[in-house]
């Protein structure tokens, strides 16, 4: 079960971070109509694994990998204003993980789309599709990752994850 949660962590912070710690990474997920479309404040980010399908897993790990379904792993993040103002992804700066490049990323007008490839620990891949839609307190994305790693049974799995993120008020002074 601890391959499986860390295997599921690696995904979620690769994906929700993609690469964010360089400028023009960052460029790509602020707002495209130049309005920040996010409050600050304490924000909790929470990601659920809705699907974990490895193909070549015997029945005993294809019942350790189903274990992971239905699990959530939640953050609290403190958005500040300038967070804000790159767009509905920078409550996640704090996830900071992997190597990503970004084919392309688009949040604006309350939609997210995105598709992106990273590096991830353990000498593996993860090509993520991104779809969502945001308001200036809640985020709602869905997140498909198709993992190459060599821990895995034949290498590769499907994992599809649902990752939510609400305003919880005023950040503590």
């Amino acid at each position: 079960m601890t391959n499986v949660r860390h295997i599921a962590m690696l995904v979620l912070l690769s994906a929700i971070i993609a690469g964010c710690d360089s400028a023009p990474i960052n460029a790509l997920f602020a707002p495209q109509d130049g309005q920040s479309e996010i409050r600050p404040g304490r924000w909790k980010i929470t990601a659920t694994t809705r699907s974990f399908d490895v193909t070549q897993a015997s029945p005993a790990e294809a019942q350790r990998y189903r274990a992971a379904i239905g699990q959530s792993q939640s953050q609290d993040h403190c958005l500040s204003a300038e967070e804000a103002k790159l767009g509905p992804m920078a409550m996640a700066e704090g996830f900071k993980q992997g190597d990503c490049q970004v084919a392309h990323f688009n949040a604006a007008k309350g939609q997210i789309t995105g598709q992106l490839s990273c590096k991830i620990a353990g000498g593996g891949n993860v090509d993520m599709q991104i779809g969502g839609s945001y308001t200036p307190d809640s985020i709602a994305m869905v997140l498909t990752n198709d993992l190459r790693q060599p821990s895995l049974p034949g290498g590769k799995a499907r994992m599809v994850m649902d990752v939510t993120g609400t305003r919880l008020g005023d950040c503590p002074a």
